[in-house]
């Protein structure tokens, strides 16, 4: 333990959070000892739940203890150590903990908003990017991505990846709406049409054109 003391007094000097995880072969009240005694600002992590990490390979008559620890050096940010029961494949069952590290924050890409793009579909397969082949995966995303970007597709900061704007979904939802009406329109052409050639052909030959019989339509020989 002296030795993990020294080496952890040489750690303390670069000035970074540092953590160690691991077993530590030491109950929490004789490890805590020894971090006071060192003195070198490490402080154990404590756990949430139940704290015995050694099972002792599930032997009977074998008793439960908690060797395994977090420890913590410098100003580190974490949340408590939680034992995970899940694993059965050693003696030991794992810890993990969540550490929030400090630094400067990181610029937002830009996202591409779904609905925008299906909106300049057209635009998008119709432009320039598409005359040269992309050699890689890589290459073809970066061309897809740039070619939404050059359609004002992108997605505002702080909305849902997969959502849109409410310009985007009126955009979307009005050009939707003008092909259903046009294939409405194109569908009554169509039967007017075939109610048209119906006629037609129904109409006796050398009969002329013209409206329709008062009575519906007459076979030969009636009067």
């Amino acid at each position: 333990m002296e030795e993990i003391g020294k080496k952890m007094a040489e750690l303390a000097k670069r000035g970074k959070p540092i953590f160690l995880l691991g077993d530590w072969n030491q109950p929490k009240k004789t490890l805590d000892k020894c971090l006071a005694k060192w003195m070198n600002g490490a402080e154990r992590v404590p756990v949430r739940g139940d704290e015995e990490t050694w099972n002792g390979g599930f032997v009977p008559g074998r008793k439960f203890t908690a060797i395994d620890h977090v420890v913590r050096i410098g100003d580190g940010s974490s949340g408590s150590a939680k034992v995970n029961r899940n694993y059965s494949e050693s003696d030991h069952w794992p810890m993990r903990v969540r550490v929030r590290l400090k630094g400067p924050a990181e610029r937002e890409l830009p996202r591409m908003s779904r609905l925008a793009v299906r909106s300049a579909a057209m635009r998008i397969v119709s432009g320039p990017t598409w005359d040269s082949e992309a050699e890689s995966a890589k290459e073809l995303r970066e061309k897809c991505f740039e070619t939404a970007m050059k359609s004002q597709c992108r997605s505002s900061p702080g909305r849902k990846e997969t959502g849109a704007d409410e310009e985007d979904e009126k955009a979307v939802a009005g050009e939707e709406g003008s092909q259903q009406e046009n294939l409405q329109r194109e569908g009554r052409k169509r039967r007017a049409q075939d109610a048209v050639e119906e006629a037609d052909e129904r109409r006796p030959s050398g009969v002329p054109e013209g409206p329709a019989h008062p009575l519906g339509e007459v076979e030969s020989g009636d009067s």
